[in-house]
């Protein structure tokens, strides 16, 4: 039996083999996912994001309309919802995904004011509902900005 040629479908399975032996997917090299596979992502590191990208807005009634609170996890993981927030282990049906995704320049891109979240700061929100999406009992979220007014 003739041993096969190399040719390119068995260089990609060798890089493949090359890649797992190393600890680490195909993806990152290429910088579609910054959160490592199989990372553990807890509220503690998604929290800082939603408190400075989400929170200076979303407060309930902000400029006369309202809109989702992000203080509490009440609002966020509402059932009646629809499209429901966040989907706990289905980032592909949370809509706090969906906006964020979004090009800078859509109607309904997430924040609206300032720049977008970085790529990294997506994957760790959609990492974090794909794992669950664990808040805390009791957790609540303030933002500086909030804060900075309280204090004065």
């Amino acid at each position: 039996m003739k041993a096969p040629e190399p040719g390119p479908s068995n260089w990609w399975g060798a890089a493949a083999l090359i890649a797992l032996l190393l600890g680490q997917s195909a993806c990152q090299q290429i910088g579609v996912a910054d959160v490592p596979m199989y990372q553990e992502v807890g509220f503690d590191q998604v929290k800082p994001v939603l408190e400075s990208r989400c929170l200076p807005c979303h407060q309930g009634d902000y400029l006369g309309a309202r809109i989702p609170d992000f203080r509490t996890s009440r609002e966020v993981y509402d059932p009646n919802r629809q499209p429901p927030l966040v989907v706990p282990g289905k980032p592909e049906e949370s809509r706090l995904l969906d906006v964020i995704y979004l090009s800078e320049n859509a109607d309904t891109a997430m924040p609206p004011l300032g720049h977008g979240l970085s790529m990294e700061e997506k994957n760790l929100i959609g990492e974090w509902i794909r794992q669950g999406a664990c808040w805390p009992d009791g957790e609540t979220l303030e933002s500086e900005a909030v804060l900075d007014m309280k204090q004065r």
